[in-house]
């Protein structure tokens, strides 16, 4: 069961990447109304494996170990699944658009970090 605060925002926990690697194994894709618990909320699509349609080795990442992230009004982006290393703020960052380590980009780090770890298990 996700992690949610008194609104029903999902945030950050166990349970939040348990069931999102479930559902990400079964279905594929998840959209999450995700918050930072700083007063900041997301649109974010998780989604693992997905179907490749077009020209291969185009800017299509054809990779299958993947784990693509897209934050709606920011920008989207294909992470590796199964490295041990933790994903940091700053790369977060850069990869969608945002401004440097703030508690936005320290959080989707966590998260992002543990769903990409529970993926290759």
């Amino acid at each position: 069961m996700y992690d949610v605060d008194e609104y029903g925002v999902i945030i950050n926990g166990e349970g939040t990447y348990a069931q999102a690697v479930d559902d990400l194994k079964k279905t594929g894709t998840v959209v999450l109304s995700w918050g930072d618990q700083d007063g900041t909320l997301l649109q974010i699509m998780l989604s693992y494996n997905p179907p490749r349609l077009g020209y291969k080795g185009g800017l299509i990442d054809y990779d299958s170990t993947k784990l693509w992230v897209g934050i709606a009004g920011y920008n989207a982006y294909a992470f590796t699944v199964g490295l041990s290393q933790e994903l940091v703020p700053v790369y977060i960052a850069e990869k969608f658009g945002m401004r440097g380590e703030n508690p936005t980009t320290v959080k989707l780090a966590e998260m992002l970090t543990a769903i990409r770890r529970r993926l290759s298990e």
